[in-house]
C-alpha cells in the first residue's frame, strides 16, 4: 500500500496526512470498586452464628454480613453467615464469632 494511503489510514496511529498528532484517551480506572453485590433476586439462606466466649453483660453494638454464592445442582442461592458484634464491659474490647473457613480464601 502506497505511503500516502497508510497515512489517510492512520497506519501506526501517530500522525495523519496532514502531519498532526492524533491522541487517544484512555478511561482510567476506578480504584476502589470493590467486588460487584450479588442479585437481590437470589435466594438467601441465613446462618446465625455466635461468639464461642460467653456474651452475658455485653451489648449488641451490630453485625457483620458475609455472603456467600453456593450452588446445588441448577439452582444457585446465598448462605448469609450473620455474627452479632458485642461490646464488652467498660470498653474492654469487641466479641465476634469465626467464620467457617472457605475453599479459596476471600472468594465468593
Amino acid at each position: 500500500m502506497p505511503e500516502t494511503d497508510q497515512a489517510k489510514m492512520g497506519g501506526d496511529g501517530e500522525a495523519d496526512s496532514d502531519g498532526e498528532t492524533v491522541t487517544v484517551k484512555r478511561k482510567k480506572r476506578e480504584k476502589g470498586q470493590g467486588r460487584m453485590t450479588l442479585p437481590e433476586t437470589l435466594r438467601r439462606e441465613d446462618v446465625y452464628i455466635e461468639p464461642t466466649e460467653s456474651t452475658e453483660g455485653c451489648v449488641v453494638i451490630g453485625e457483620e454480613v458475609t455472603e456467600v454464592l453456593e450452588m446445588k445442582p441448577a439452582e444457585f442461592y446465598v448462605t448469609r453467615y450473620i455474627r452479632k458484634r458485642y461490646a464488652k464491659p467498660n470498653g474492654e474490647g469487641i466479641l465476634m464469632g469465626t467464620l467457617p473457613d472457605r475453599a479459596i480464601e476471600k472468594g465468593i
